[in-house]
């Protein structure tokens, strides 16, 4: 059996506050430029920001809503964070981006502090250069959805469970030290529970209970302190939820569980797919660490009992994500995120032991960094040659006829931005020579600068252009009507814009969420109705309904006030 050698070097500093000023000037320079570029994608990205937005106009940070109405689906963490970004940035796209982008930073040097304690600086550093230097993990930082900011607290939850369950080190060999841990690791579980919810709950029990049965560590002790962890994670939770249901009754909890019940049955909104689903986006998404990481699973003694055990601990939670959101009906590309942390880790401990010539690559997977490096590099590279070609593509969408009028918008390509797949299939390939000469820290800056490099640009230049064809059409006329005093309706299809990019008021007659009242009410002021051009026929039955426009697959009619 090989032995690992991923262990404290004699006299390594374990931490060095210059590391951690460098990571934060990194994540910055990282993070924070573009963030409010490009509109807000619909669903997620638009409906947390228009809770956020609710907050403010309602002066209401207790509870939930959008449209005004109580909102069952998230606790209220993630939008106080939005809310109180937005009233400095104001209503905007930074603003509801600015929270993840904080916690890409905090992120950063939560990774590097959490290595040192665990290994050493180098381990630290390694394990920041494979979470940042991945694909999904670092676009979630430029996005405004809440999972970033939950997986964050989730994790660092359960490193301080770890490091009071497991004080192997003389550094946390106190009982402070393991006490500070375990409350400040409930505190840190109890704000996951007022991101997400009972989600942080279930993972965490599913891991504890494995690691439990597995290792045959029960014991009067652990339960203490688990019970104490609990106790505490809930306390925290109870602070909002107490409130919550002192107020408005338990209205919120019985629809919160029953819609998360109904997630993991069914299929949500068509976000379905095969069994491998998450494999596959963790295989791809999280390139190039995924391949690094496989490196993990030999078997192997560790020289360190913390790193064994915390490896472990790591191996256990990310088959736990993975196959409890692999047995969940709904499929959607984040609920698999909390693996980024278990799978950086892994792949972090294999770049130490192929940095100290202890390890190499095998065969398989150089294979696989050509293979998913180039394929996801010839799709960057073949998007702006299409771009010029959109034609190439009708074929294809024939039968979508949406899909076919998105086509037309018009939206310049250039032959240059080429640039970006090609870079990362140069990286790759480079990675991959580098790899096998031996020469690690060059590989590693090519594969995961390379990386960077490629989601850097992609954000940049290919998502503003894609959003031309997929929903700039229907914003940009949701923006034009914010200053005037109508309705706004989306017909046939769901979509959040309206209430965040119309601004919708708060103090709209309750008929305005009548779809009937608005197509043939009473009405007291104009109605505007937007939908995908498939409705074309079925509105134009309406008599009160006056065509404007049809522009990329988005059809624009108008019902004046006393139209009958």
């Amino acid at each position: 059996m090989q032995t690992s050698t991923v262990q404290p070097p004699k006299g390594e500093i374990n931490w060095n506050w210059r590391d951690q000023i460098a990571l934060v000037v990194a994540g910055i320079f990282l993070f924070f430029p573009f963030l409010g570029s490009v509109h807000l994608f619909d669903w997620d990205e638009i409906n947390f920001a228009e809770c956020s937005r609710e907050m403010l106009v309602l002066d209401d940070y207790l509870r939930v809503h959008i449209n005004f109405l109580p909102f069952w689906e998230k606790p209220p963490l993630f939008f106080w964070l939005q809310a109180g970004a937005m009233k400095i940035f104001g209503v905007n796209e930074f603003a509801a981006r600015f929270p993840n982008a904080i916690c890409g930073v905090l992120t950063m040097s939560a990774l590097y502090f959490f290595g040192t304690k665990i290994v050493d600086r180098k381990l630290g550093l390694l394990w920041v250069l494979a979470y940042v230097g991945a694909i999904l993990p670092h676009l979630y930082f430029k996005s405004g959805i809440i999972d970033p900011v939950f997986n964050l607290l989730i994790f660092s939850s359960l490193y301080c469970l770890f490091q009071s369950l497991y004080p192997t080190r003389s550094y946390y060999e106190g009982r402070a030290a393991r006490n500070s841990h375990l409350i400040l690791g409930g505190f840190s579980l109890g704000l996951a529970l007022l991101t997400k919810g009972p989600a942080a709950l279930l993972i965490v029990g599913l891991l504890l209970g494995i690691h439990t049965i597995f290792y045959k560590n029960f014991n009067l002790a652990r339960v203490s302190k688990l019970l104490v962890f609990s106790l505490l994670a809930l306390l925290v939770a109870s602070v909002w939820l107490g409130a919550e249901t002192y107020y408005h009754g338990t209205w919120f909890l019985q629809t919160f569980i029953d819609y998360n019940l109904r997630l993991f049955n069914t299929k949500d909104a068509g976000h379905g797919g095969f069994l491998g689903y998450h494999l596959v986006v963790l295989l791809f998404g999280c390139f190039p660490m995924s391949i690094f990481a496989i490196s993990a699973f030999r078997k192997k003694r560790e020289a360190s009992p913390m790193l064994s055990q915390f490896k472990i601990f790591m191996k256990i939670l990310f088959f736990v994500v993975l196959v409890l959101f692999s047995i969940v009906s709904t499929k959607i590309i984040h609920y698999s995120s909390l693996c980024y942390f278990p799978l950086s880790f892994l792949a972090a401990t294999a770049l130490y032991e192929i940095s100290n010539k202890q390890l190499t690559i095998s065969k398989l997977q150089l294979f696989l960094f050509l293979l998913v490096g180039i394929l996801i590099g010839l799709v960057g590279l073949s998007v702006p040659i299409v771009g010029q070609h959109i034609d190439w593509l009708a074929p294809l969408i024939a039968k979508d006829v949406f899909a076919a009028a998105n086509l037309k918008a018009v939206v310049t390509w250039f032959n240059w931005e080429i640039i970006f797949g090609l870079l990362l299939i140069v990286a790759t390939i480079l990675g991959v020579v580098w790899l096998k000469k031996g020469r690690t820290y060059p590989a590693l800056l090519s594969l995961f600068g390379g990386t960077v490099l490629f989601v850097q640009g992609v954000m940049i230049v290919f998502v503003p252009k894609i959003e031309q064809y997929s929903q700039a059409a229907a914003i940009d006329f949701f923006v034009s009507k914010k200053e005037e005093n109508c309705y706004v309706w989306n017909y046939g299809y769901r979509s959040y814009a309206p209430y965040f990019y119309g601004q919708r008021k708060a103090d709209l007659r309750v008929e305005a969420n009548d779809q009937n009242w608005l197509l043939s009410g009473n009405i007291d002021k104009p109605v505007y109705v937007i939908a995908k051009i498939n409705k074309k026929e079925e509105l134009s039955k309406i008599e009160n309904l006056v065509f404007q426009y049809e522009k990329n697959g988005f059809i624009f009619y108008q019902r004046k006030i006393n139209s009958k």
